[in-house]
């Protein structure tokens, strides 16, 4: 008879690490939903790109500011849905060590990796997150690697 894997502390509680994600975007995703402006980063890629600054257009073109108020929005929206199904999964399915929530997961990373490469070349000030949330999913991915395909 085998006797079961003990499990290590870091592979117990890396479950950790992909909730905490979830809670910081779903962080960011309320205060967008109820800011009165983009995030500062948006505000950065938008001066770099327009070459005006949001209050500029706020005042020279007020129904564009609200149309991209309302993208932001709603931008903010499906953050928050994917930060609340983020925090379910880790917390029940990925902590149970069920499979399909290692792979469900892997979205992670490339979610974060592709934001990261797009804010760096368009101004952006946020990138730095991106790739700190990047290297938490890595981790939270990896390091209970054994828990979801142990050896046999």
């Amino acid at each position: 008879m085998a006797v079961p894997r003990q499990e290590k502390a870091y592979e117990k509680y890396a479950w950790t690490l992909l909730f905490a994600t979830g809670i910081v975007g779903l962080i960011f995703a309320f205060n967008g939903i109820f800011s009165s402006t983009p995030d500062p980063g948006a505000l950065a890629v938008f001066r770099n790109i327009s070459g005006t600054t949001w209050e500029e257009l706020v005042a020279t073109n007020p129904g564009v500011a609200d149309s991209i108020r309302h993208l932001f929005r709603i931008e903010s929206l499906y953050l928050s849905s994917s930060g609340l199904f983020v925090t379910a999964i880790a917390l029940k399915s990925y902590r149970r060590g069920e499979k399909w929530s290692w792979y469900v997961f892997l979205y992670l990373p490339v979610f974060f990796g592709i934001f990261a490469a797009w804010d760096l070349p368009a101004g952006g000030i946020i990138w730095p997150l991106f790739l700190i949330l990047l290297i938490i999913s890595l981790l939270g991915l990896l390091l209970p690697y054994r828990k979801f395909f142990p050896k046999r």
